[in-house]
């Protein structure tokens, strides 16, 4: 492994774990509001 390509590595790792987090977060609020849209429209 190269050491000066190591903080590229860790910025990609960083990048995809953040990306990782906002993706579940989007999901969650998605998933409460296709729980909760139907009792609104009612």
């Amino acid at each position: 492994m190269d050491k000066s390509n190591t903080p590229f590595v860790v910025d990609c790792v960083v990048r995809g774990a953040k990306f990782s987090v906002v993706a579940l977060c989007i999901a969650q609020v998605v998933k409460a509001a296709i729980q909760v849209l139907p009792h609104m429209l009612h």
